[in-house]
């Protein structure tokens, strides 16, 4: 039980620094073997699932969070969706699913930038708040917020289930369009700005079956679809023969390259999407 709690849990990085990269290969190869000797796979499938089980080696280590992703402390609560070949700039998209009652395990997240899918209560300590602290946190469908980097743990703590989505972003910067002009400004009813800082903002898209909007541009952005139907779009300035008609999907994530377009809901049902682009 010791064992495998300390080669899978927050020990192992401080192991692999105290004994070095050939010696932590022979540990692992050991681990793999150890894993499988009669009777020892039975009760590892039968073990309690988090860290620290009364007893344990494990039970006495500080578990802060510090250095773990969200989708290695809890893979069935994070999954990354960035698309084949990434998010923009070195980001990440991350989608969360926290269920009534659950508890992720601690983690660290560089400055993140969400957009509340399915509300609902969440019980946060550490980050954004001081190491230890807890605090209570009402989270509203289709809100848009600003994350600074930090350690935390949270908890459903209300009466639904929680859909977050989140892009944990890079300090990489990319290119600016000539002329930029987004579309907030051309098309202020298809678009709102839910959130945004001097880096990157968060901006939600509405559009009605037959319209469509003006040409504007954008820097680095990846979209993710909230609704199922079908949209048009038209590279450059101006409607010309070249165009992408593209089904879409709920949870259908769109990277977008950086230019100029003209987007149409060419579909039978409005359409709703969240993007997440580089203001700066």
């Amino acid at each position: 039980h010791n064992i495998e709690n300390q080669m899978i849990g927050p020990a192992k990085a401080e192991i692999a620094k105290a004994v070095g990269a050939e010696d932590m290969k022979k540990l692992m190869a050991f681990h793999a073997k150890f894993k499988e000797l009669p009777g020892i796979k039975e009760y590892l499938a039968g073990r309690p699932k988090k860290f620290g089980a009364p007893g344990s080696y494990a039970s006495k280590m500080k578990n802060d969070g510090k250095g773990i992703h969200c989708c290695t402390a809890s893979p069935g609560s994070y999954k990354d969706v960035s698309p084949e070949g990434g998010a923009p700039l070195g980001s990440k998209l991350i989608h969360m699913t926290l269920k009534v009652g659950e508890q992720d395990e601690p983690h660290e997240h560089v400055k993140h930038y969400m957009y509340i899918i399915k509300g609902g209560k969440l019980s946060i300590t550490g980050a954004p708040f001081p190491p230890g602290v807890t605090n209570e946190l009402e989270m509203k469908t289709g809100m848009g917020l600003i994350v600074p980097p930090g350690a935390h743990q949270v908890k459903n703590t209300g009466n639904t289930d929680v859909e977050i989505l989140f892009l944990e972003v890079s300090e990489k910067k990319g290119e600016t369009p000539e002329g930029h002009v987004t579309p907030q400004e051309t098309d202020p009813g298809h678009y709102k700005t839910l959130a945004e800082d001097d880096d990157w903002m968060v901006v939600k898209m509405d559009m009605k079956v037959g319209e469509e909007d003006h040409p504007h541009s954008h820097r680095d952005h990846i979209v993710y679809m909230l609704d199922g139907g079908e949209i048009t779009i038209w590279p450059g300035k101006e409607k010309g023969e070249k165009k992408a008609v593209v089904p879409i999907t709920p949870g259908m994530v769109v990277p977008v390259p950086v230019g100029y377009h003209i987007v149409a809901n060419s579909g039978n049902k409005p359409i709703s999407a969240v993007y997440f682009e580089r203001k700066s």
